[in-house]
């Protein structure tokens, strides 16, 4: 078995890029698997699992013509980081694996960027025969919004041309079913590896964090941009000081347009948030395992599985989530949901979510177990490996 995988590698900064470096190492030994990358990206050879060798995208076509590739696998998300493989998704149908559904920001960003609004617009009315042409000229005029991106995900021409579509979590393979009646679409396990951590290396970080004097730590994880909603996070954290005391770890790339450090000084709560970047894979299991419990808010949804809210909950790290129809998997035992959209009641939802985990620990503690627990019998690499197996031969199945 051959088989073409166009994903960003490390170093590129991007989810992706890290989860191709937990699957390839469980995919059969007998798949023969070449990477295919952006132009000008030069991959770690150490970050790729030890499988695949890396080419630039545009050696493909005389690597298939040499030797032919038995299936295309195309991991695409949300970001320019994936823009270079969406021509190959339209022209060289495979099995294509959506981390986030909604791509329209990054099509319609790639556009403007590479000045070709004509196949924006192209794009559009391939995705929605019905409102494609009107909605392309909306952009394409600048009347663009998040709420239209979001309204209409854009994705419609990938998964109609696809052999097989897979997306982590059936509920949101439900709805690209829907979204798509004649497509085919699977669900594939979003398993990401945790980093084991020595005890005394927690206890350092919460010393570290927290000095002499008591307190919660809260964790924000990830690439922080302006869905993750980290300013209402620093709102609540202000607001609750009269009643607790919390320390705010954020462990990511921030978007520096929102300027959420000011907004932390403003509000006087500068002391209190540890602004950390991109941590050490080393220091991470230590990291999320110090913190008492985490916040993983995401609006507007781009029906996204979210992977470090999966290593959260294999490492028995209760989290607040946003309640979003994509992510109704997760047990109520183990998360506690905000409501999604309107400020009022997101802020409001948010102050008593975080307030009620940080001044009960025995809620805490029933909440790490039952995350604990969900992801034993839901996430696991075998798991994943499995499913990637079956979904390759499903879309083998429908190769002319």
């Amino acid at each position: 078995m051959r088989l073409a995988f166009f994903s960003p590698v490390p170093p590129v900064p991007s989810g992706i890029s890290d989860y191709l470096v937990d699957l390839l190492p469980w995919l059969p030994e007998a798949w023969s698997i070449d990477i295919f990358i952006d132009e000008g990206i030069e991959p770690d050879d150490e970050g790729i699992g030890g499988r695949g060798r890396c080419y630039p995208h545009g050696e493909w076509r005389a690597h298939h013509a040499d030797q032919p590739y038995d299936l295309n696998v195309y991991q695409i998300g949300n970001n320019l980081v994936h823009a270079y493989a969406l021509d190959y998704v339209l022209a060289q149908p495979g099995l294509l694996v959506l981390h986030d559904a909604v791509v329209h920001p990054s099509r319609a960003l790639r556009a403007v960027e590479g000045g070709d609004m004509t196949a924006y617009r192209e794009a559009a009315e391939r995705c929605r025969p019905d409102v494609g042409r009107a909605l392309g000229h909306m952009v394409a005029g600048g009347l663009a919004s998040p709420q239209l991106f979001f309204r209409f995900p854009l994705c419609e021409d990938l998964v109609r041309a696809s052999l097989l579509t897979g997306v982590h979590g059936t509920a949101l393979a439900e709805w690209v079913q829907a979204l798509v009646p004649e497509a085919r679409v699977c669900s594939l396990p979003h398993w990401r590896s945790v980093p084991e951590a020595d005890p005394q290396a927690v206890a350092e970080w919460r010393r570290n964090l927290l000095g002499s004097e008591e307190g919660v730590i809260v964790g924000c994880f990830g690439n922080i941009d302006a869905a993750r909603r980290l300013d209402r996070v620093l709102q609540a954290v202000c607001d609750l000081q009269s009643s607790v005391r919390i320390e705010l770890v954020v462990a990511g790339s921030v978007d520096p347009a929102l300027d959420l450090p000011g907004q932390a000084a403003e509000l006087g709560i500068e002391e209190q948030v540890h602004w950390l970047g991109r941590v050490d894979t080393g220091e991470f299991g230590a990291l999320i395992r110090s913190v008492d419990f985490a916040v993983n808010l995401r609006f507007p949804p781009a029906r996204a599985s979210s992977g470090v809210l999966h290593q959260l909950l294999q490492a028995a790290v209760p989290t607040i989530i946003t309640d979003l129809v994509h992510w109704t998997e997760y047990p109520a035992t183990a998360v506690q949901r905000v409501p999604a959209g309107k400020d009022v009641e997101e802020m409001a939802g948010l102050r008593d979510a975080m307030l009620r985990w940080a001044t009960s620990p025995e809620e805490r503690g029933e909440a790490a177990q039952a995350a604990k627990s969900w992801a034993d019998a839901n996430l696991g690499p075998q798991q994943m490996a499995d499913s990637y197996t079956r979904a390759v031969n499903l879309a083998l199945e429908q190769v002319p």
